[in-house]
């Protein structure tokens, strides 16, 4: 008899922007680096005031760090950008970079979280779920 996995239990790579943190494993300490720039395949923004176009890289350097609740991503993303001044219409480019830190919870974090007495937003600031496909 055939065992089939439903798709959640093992999700495909979507792509440049997905990072697989099964590797990483449940071991809080362990880390990995990523440098990716993977291009737009949308156009992104509010034109005319700022548009990143279809194609556009955005440059990421992250670390993603196992820790005891879930797996922590600091980093930053970098681009170029066109877009015109809101008050005097004139054009304008230029390059940015934005920082960020995000704690993408495991779901069991996340439970724990709630039973100890609230809503996770009001317990954790930038918390997400994490659910991690295939044993560890």
């Amino acid at each position: 008899m055939s065992h089939h996995r439903s798709s959640s239990a093992r999700p495909a790579k979507a792509g440049p922007w997905v990072i697989d943190t099964r590797d990483l494993g449940r071991r809080p300490g362990t880390s990995r680096r990523y440098h990716r720039t993977p291009e737009l395949d949308h156009e992104l923004g509010f034109e005319p005031v700022v548009l990143l176009p279809r194609g556009r890289e955005i440059e990421f350097d992250v670390l993603l760090e196992s820790v005891g609740d879930g797996v922590l991503v600091t980093g930053t993303a970098t681009t170029d950008f066109d877009g015109e001044c809101a008050r005097c219409l004139d054009p304008l480019t230029d390059r940015i970079t934005v920082e960020f830190t995000e704690l993408f919870a495991y779901a069991v974090a996340c439970a724990r979280t709630v039973a100890a007495g609230g809503p996770i937003s009001d317990r954790i600031t930038g918390m997400r779920r994490l659910t991690l496909a295939g044993p560890l």
